[in-house]
């Protein structure tokens, strides 16, 4: 069995038989379930803030923000990593606790080693999740995805 089944459902009466115990799906095991919903399925797809065309996300605060999804990937996280940069600065500025905090990141050289860590590794790195998540709370458009285990 895949890791990830998507199940469609037509009502909530159906939605919720699904989720009975008894149902097939629960294979006679407990599962984890992570639950992502949306009245309009076709609005709402599974795509992150970032990458979305409507509403175009700005990428940028007050130094040449971009404007919705860039032509090419590198653009994309090149406008997506400056993002956070900024953000970052303007919380600290605020003096609120920013998650993750380092020397790594109060530095020029902090950002250029993420920057290169980024070229070898790929967008997002770790060592900015704690951030992303916030700048995603305040509306920052991030590739993060919110899920729930609650219903």
């Amino acid at each position: 069995m895949p890791a990830i089944k998507e199940v469609t459902c037509s009502s909530a009466e159906e939605f919720l038989h699904l989720l009975g115990r008894g149902n097939k799906l629960w294979d006679g095991t407990r599962q984890f379930w992570m639950f992502r919903g949306h009245s309009n399925d076709d609005k709402y797809r599974l795509r992150p803030s970032a990458l979305r065309e409507d509403p175009k996300p700005v990428l940028g605060y007050s130094f040449s923000p971009q404007e919705g999804i860039q032509p090419t990937n590198q653009e994309q996280k090149d406008a997506e990593f400056k993002r956070i940069h900024e953000f970052y600065w303007a919380i600290d500025a605020q003096g609120l606790n920013v998650p993750g905090d380092s020397n790594l990141l109060r530095t020029p050289s902090g950002w250029k080693t993420l920057d290169d860590k980024i070229k070898d590794k790929g967008w997002p790195v770790d060592d900015l999740l704690p951030l992303l998540a916030l700048a995603q709370h305040y509306g920052v458009p991030t590739r993060l995805l919110d899920w729930t285990e609650n219903l």
